[in-house]
């Protein structure tokens, strides 16, 4: 990914809850761009259904989007 300037979009969160509780949640869904500046996406998920599944969402904007900043 690296040597043809790829880069990856997520938001670090677990996106996959597995029924068993011997394991542990992960990071299955994230999105891969060329090109597009940090400023002109927003990423979140989606809590809102009931299943093992937590979908993400991602925003793209041609203009900078303002995201909250993260205070200690």
């Amino acid at each position: 990914m690296s040597d043809s300037n790829y880069d990856y979009i997520s938001n670090g969160a677990p996106t996959y809850w597995p029924t068993d509780r011997r394991k542990l949640p992960d990071l299955l869904d994230f999105f891969l761009s060329h090109g597009l500046p940090r400023n002109n996406y927003q990423i979140h998920s989606n809590y809102d259904l009931s299943s093992d599944h937590t979908p993400v969402i991602v925003s793209l904007s041609t203009a900078a989007i303002d995201k909250p900043s993260l205070q200690n």
